[in-house]
């Protein structure tokens, strides 16, 4: 259901939208079953509504609050209004339809056969060299590099007192990282 969404997003955009999804699926999809009865077009509801807000992530405040809640169960019910009212007028339109009609263009947006055998690659290769990193150092990056977390919020949440510790520990965990992915060949470490 979610697959479409990733694609031409970065590593914290996409965190985000994943965020959204886990924190608030049932919600959002108990909202767009407010509007239809079927669990079909309450996902396609749902699935379009997370588009249409990986275009307004900045605007959606942290994850879990109520105010984060209210905007996305909003734009929920703006969504299922509009595919209501699309619907009526043309039931025969499709997900994909509505999709395009939020600026999702399938065809520049889905990778080749070749892009996607590339990024199997890479992503294999990236999970092997993390596996190589002690596990403070894996945390660390992870929060810090990927997630897109302060340095006082990945020392909060490893439970370390000093940001220098986890800075520290950024570096040396991408050294490794980069000298792995240099020792196989990865392009990602050039």
């Amino acid at each position: 259901m979610l697959f479409f969404v990733y694609y031409g997003l970065g590593p914290q955009e996409t965190a985000a939208i994943q965020a959204i999804y886990l924190e608030y699926r049932y919600l959002m999809k108990k909202v767009a079953l407010s509007y239809f009865s079927d669990d079909f077009s309450a996902e396609d509801i749902v699935s379009l509504a997370l588009y249409k807000l990986r275009n307004h992530l900045s605007k959606i405040p942290d994850i879990p609050s109520p105010s984060a809640q209210s905007y996305i169960v909003r734009v929920v019910k703006s969504v299922a209004v509009d595919y209501k009212r699309k619907t009526a007028k043309n039931p025969n339109a499709s997900l994909e339809q509505m999709l395009e009609e939020y600026g999702f263009d399938a065809k520049s947006e889905t990778p080749s056969v070749e892009e996607m055998l590339i990024l199997d690659e890479t992503v294999d290769a990236i999970k092997a060299a993390l596996e190589l990193l002690d596990r403070r150092q894996h945390d660390a990056v992870l929060y810090h590099k990927y997630f897109g977390l302060t340095l006082r919020e990945t020392a909060d949440r490893m439970r370390i007192s000093s940001t220098s510790t986890v800075q520290y520990l950024c570096q040396s965990g991408l050294a490794k990282l980069k000298e792995a992915m240099l020792e196989g060949g990865g392009r990602i470490a050039k």
